[in-house]
């Protein structure tokens, strides 16, 4: 992990990022927004039990086979869909109803989950199932998210879009905190599979909450687009590629999730086979970036209303590389622990104001096929990255792993810094 007043168009001038008083109304309207107040709320629940089946799944997989390689293999695997089903989900997003596709991928997923626990206790499973499912989980992710994404703004203002994105993280985060520890200790008293189960009911949860939502998951249609699927998925790539801000944003996406997808795919592998941390030794560990997330997710709001979205990202940025680099240099619990804190708010405070800007930019109507394309250039490296990753790891060790992964971070810092990101503005109206 592992890639949103609008920011002004080519042309247009830069206006002054509106000042705090004006913003103030912004908290209080959202809490008293009901709709949103649900969806954060099942999100949230559903987010906590996520958290269970990532941390359980490669540990799974390291049960049956004790394999740096193996577990590269699953981080790929898992995002192959992206490279073949990431933009019909964006024309499918825009063309049909937004909250049926995500039920139904709700659905879906919770099904793929149970299967894990029951295969396990009924004698049958094997890598070949944990691959299918892990695959088949992306695949439904891919459709769920793009519509997520895309009701966002019709649930809320756009002014409001930054302290939205911010209140989803900072419950998101909080369910990292208690997920991975939680996991790490479930996994180590009732097996990987037997956890599980929690995310099934989780699922259910989301379920729940989508159905009670009120407001529409799409703006009402303006006009009604012509054309075949693949003239309208090709409206949504133009529209990614042309826009020199948006276009900018998933480059440097794709070159950061190259990297950091490397440090994911190997991080279990270094803390259980090569530092021997227990399994709620590690949970405790990857629950780290959650802390940093949360704290982050706490100040996100403040820090909108006073820097400009784009020099936000620049900033964050910036700070990127500084982690793999850190978690090479040491097998110390506490420091990687401290490094976690630092490297999750740094993420917070760079996908926050990228994902705001996105959603404030692109038009509704091209909302889910834009944030499909944007996705599958931003995402296309991660099954890489994942590879790459434990095959260095393998030949030469994690800590290989994290010094290529920091220079390729630095790479990224660099075309930011050249791009129109630091000079994109905050958003003003409504």
């Amino acid at each position: 992990m592992g890639a949103d007043a609008p920011a002004r168009v080519s042309g247009e001038t830069s206006e002054p990022v509106e000042a705090a008083p004006e913003q103030a109304p912004i908290a209080e309207s959202l809490l008293r927004n009901r709709d949103f107040v649900t969806l954060w709320g099942g999100q949230s629940l559903s987010v906590f039990g996520t958290q269970i089946t990532q941390f359980a799944l490669p540990w799974l997989v390291l049960d049956i086979n004790r394999s740096a390689v193996t577990v590269g293999a699953l981080s790929a695997i898992s995002f192959l869909p992206y490279l073949i089903f990431a933009l019909p989900a964006g024309v499918i997003a825009d063309r049909w109803n937004r909250r049926a596709i995500m039920l139904v991928c709700d659905v879906a997923r919770g099904l793929l989950v149970f299967s894990i626990p029951v295969a396990y206790f009924m004698g049958y499973l094997t890598l070949v199932q944990l691959f299918v499912v892990a695959a088949l989980m992306r695949l439904f992710t891919i459709f769920f998210d793009v519509g997520y994404t895309a009701c966002l703004p019709n649930l809320v203002e756009k002014r409001q879009l930054a302290d939205a994105n911010g209140k989803l993280e900072l419950t998101r985060s909080a369910a990292e905190l208690s997920g991975q520890p939680l996991a790490g200790t479930l996994v180590a008293l009732f097996t990987a599979p037997g956890t599980m189960v929690i995310d099934t009911v989780s699922y259910v949860v989301s379920v729940i909450s989508l159905v009670t939502i009120k407001r529409p998951f799409s703006a009402p249609t303006v006009r009604r687009e012509e054309g075949t699927f693949w003239q309208r998925m090709g409206e949504g790539i133009r529209f990614v590629w042309g826009h020199p801000l948006i276009r900018a944003l998933s480059v440097a996406t794709a070159v950061g999730n190259l990297a950091t997808s490397a440090v994911l795919a190997v991080l279990v592998y270094r803390a259980r086979i090569e530092l021997h941390f227990s399994a709620a030794e590690t949970g405790l560990f990857l629950a780290s970036t959650a802390v940093g997330q949360f704290l982050a997710s706490l100040v996100i709001g403040k820090i909108a209303r006073k820097l400009p979205l784009g020099r936000q990202i620049l900033l964050a940025t910036i700070l990127q590389p500084l982690f793999p680099l850190a978690f090479a240099l040491t097998g110390n619990l506490p420091v990687m622990a401290g490094i976690g804190v630092l490297w999750g708010a740094a993420v917070t405070l760079l996908n926050i104001p990228s994902i705001s800007l996105r959603q404030a930019v692109i038009p509704d109507h091209l909302l889910g096929r834009a944030s499909a394309a944007i996705r599958m250039i931003a995402w296309c490296n991660i099954p890489l990255g994942g590879l790459a990753g434990g095959l260095i790891a393998a030949g030469y060790g994690a800590r290989a792993t994290f010094f290529c992964a920091a220079a390729i971070l630095t790479l990224a810092v660099g075309y930011i810094a050249i791009s129109p990101i630091p000079k994109a503005d905050t958003p003003r109206t409504a």
